[in-house]
């Protein structure tokens, strides 16, 4: 794995990182491995990189196993015929870490670039991971830009958003989450985006929710 992530075609690069996130279970070992690639020419192995640098409960909630799922190499992609997902639910839920690992000044410079823009998978992927570290502006512009625009969406990284900063401005978001849910447990998911956030917006949301649940089935 460690000489494929060198290696000098991207796709190979994008499917050792792929790899990586599998296989390499200690956290130290998974940042030396996968910071340096933030800085990768492809956005396609960078925000893969981002992606297998968050934590595991941020991962699970954004789907990660879809991006684990598949091989890529140029236009051909095939996927894995079942995918063992996590269950976020069951992790401890994700917090701000305080520590300042070197690789975000190379998060914060590539999503500076004008370029990184063009490429939103790299951009979520980025934003989600500075916010892991406290650094919420990328997602607080994200969540402006959504407020102004059609809401017939709620992207994840804006639910995961509301889980790392508690903040209200977040909800609605999540409340379009829970009106476009379609079964039970896809609103069960929905209660943990709003753990520990205070305050009657909160609260209502809960409400929002038990009462959605008595409407719908359970899958």
């Amino acid at each position: 794995v460690q000489a494929a992530l060198q290696d000098e075609n991207e796709w190979v690069r994008h499917a050792a990182v792929q790899a990586a996130v599998n296989l390499i279970r200690v956290p130290a070992e998974r940042e030396s491995a996968l910071g340096p690639l933030l800085d990768d020419p492809s956005p396609h192995v960078a925000a893969m990189a981002a992606y297998g640098l968050l934590d595991p409960a941020i991962a699970d909630m954004i789907g990660l196993d879809s991006h684990l799922s598949y091989f890529q190499f140029q236009t051909i992609q095939t996927w894995a015929s079942s995918v063992q997902r996590l269950d976020s639910s069951q992790l401890p839920p994700p917090i701000v870490i305080q520590r300042k690992p070197a690789f975000l000044d190379t998060a914060r410079k590539r999503l500076a670039d004008p370029k990184t823009g063009q490429s939103e998978q790299l951009n979520t992927a980025l934003s989600l991971l500075l916010a892991q570290y406290g650094e919420v502006e990328p997602l607080n512009a994200a969540l402006e830009k959504w407020l102004a625009g059609p809401k017939d969406a709620s992207p994840p990284m804006l639910l995961v958003g509301l889980l790392l900063t508690h903040d209200e401005r977040y909800l609605p978001p999540v409340k379009v989450a829970v009106d476009r849910a379609e079964s039970r447990y896809d609103l069960s998911r929905t209660l943990q985006w709003r753990r520990g956030v205070p305050g009657s917006g909160a609260r209502g949301l809960r409400r929002d929710i038990n009462r959605r649940m008595r409407a719908l089935p359970e899958y």
